[in-house]
């Protein structure tokens, strides 16, 4: 958020969706998602 006051551009789709599939595989509860292939969850 404080990234886009000082002017940078908003992330892309894409971008936003591999940060968070990321994030969410490193959780206890969605550590399932790291054996799934990243092309279904898109």
């Amino acid at each position: 958020m404080y990234g886009l006051l000082s002017g940078e551009k908003f992330p892309t789709g894409t971008a936003l969706q591999r940060t968070l599939i990321t994030d969410a595989k490193h959780t206890d509860e969605r550590g399932w998602l790291a054996e799934c292939s990243n092309t279904v969850l898109q």
